[in-house]
């Protein structure tokens, strides 16, 4: 992942329109909900809760971007291993062998959700509008396909990559997703998603000297969800619009959101067997205090309500304070 304007700039503006407000807006049609105000944070973890369900609620949605890879599997194994369930955000051009298709139908299978990350990560904010409703309605065709061929009812969730959107000038990306929805599913059923914390997992052995992280730090990261007196590694932006890697000890653990993570990194895999092991063991001693790892469908934020034409992620609907 390299750092540029643009990315700063959707960041930024994700902070000004998404975390001022719910995912719950659902694709709302541009000029409609819009939020206004100024940003709450420049911080590009998104540090300011945007789930708010999930704050301190011991709730832990483990997101993975990128796969699946050549570490997928065994990532998943781990997973299995600990009965988590995990929501991944893939990329068509990486399933286009028979071994990648039945991974990714076993991980549906076996209760991981399967969600778009469009098909080749292109940013979002680069593409005219026919090409970018093409990578929207062909992935989620085949995120759709993938679920009818596992034989299990599917969720519709889309994770822009780089986070990068809203700065189009000839429309906007929100309208075109609700309209791929409702050409595909009848419904405005596809939840545009982001995260609470970023683990900085991109930057593990990173040859940059300003945001290179270590290992133990990328697992120190994930142990303070559960774990006091961490340090928890970020990145932010200097008065010049430059990025850099912050350092700090939490005296609380997080407890609680969307943790981004990307399974095409072997480190990742690694922090994530750590940090799983390290909360069983803590589990076993606090069981009250144990984390419980959901998917993006057991969030609040994304329950739609019953009556429309999208199945598995259908709930009465419950309105947040």
């Amino acid at each position: 992942m390299k750092f540029n304007k643009v990315l700063f700039i959707a960041l930024y503006t994700l902070s000004t329109m998404a975390i001022a407000d719910s995912p719950r807006l659902n694709l709302p049609l541009y000029g409609k909900g819009e939020v206004s105000g100024e940003s709450r944070s420049s911080n590009l973890n998104f540090r300011e809760n945007i789930h708010d369900s999930l704050v301190k609620s011991g709730r832990v949605a483990l997101t993975f971007d990128d796969g699946p890879g050549k570490y997928t599997a065994k990532l998943v194994d781990i997973l299995d291993q600990y009965n988590v369930k995990a929501t991944f955000f893939i990329l068509k051009k990486n399933v286009r062998t028979k071994s990648r298709r039945d991974l990714v139908i076993r991980m549906i299978q076996n209760g991981h959700i399967i969600a778009s990350h469009t098909v080749n990560h292109a940013n979002s904010n680069k593409l005219e509008k026919p090409v970018f409703e093409k990578e929207v309605r062909d992935s989620l065709q085949f995120v759709l396909d993938l679920y009818a061929e596992a034989g299990v009812d599917p969720y519709f969730f889309f994770r822009f990559p780089y986070a990068a959107h809203g700065l189009r000038e000839d429309y906007h990306h929100f309208d075109s997703m609700r309209d791929v929805s409702l050409e595909l599913l009848g419904d405005n059923c596809l939840f545009y998603s982001f995260w609470d914390q970023d683990t900085v997992d991109w930057a593990v052995g990173s040859n940059s000297k300003r945001f290179a992280i270590t290992q133990a730090e990328l697992e120190s990261n994930l142990l303070a969800q559960f774990k006091p007196n961490q340090q928890l590694t970020t990145t932010e932006m200097n008065d010049q619009g430059r990025m850099y890697v912050k350092r700090e000890v939490i005296s609380e653990a997080l407890k609680g959101g969307v943790v981004l993570m990307h399974d095409i990194k072997p480190k990742t895999v690694d922090s994530v067997r750590v940090f799983l092991e390290a909360h069983q063991n803590f589990k076993d001693d606090n069981p009250d205090q144990a984390l419980e790892f959901v998917t993006l469908a057991e969030v609040q934020e994304y329950f739609l309500p019953r009556g429309n034409q999208c199945i598995a992620n259908s709930h009465e609907e419950v309105l947040l304070d």
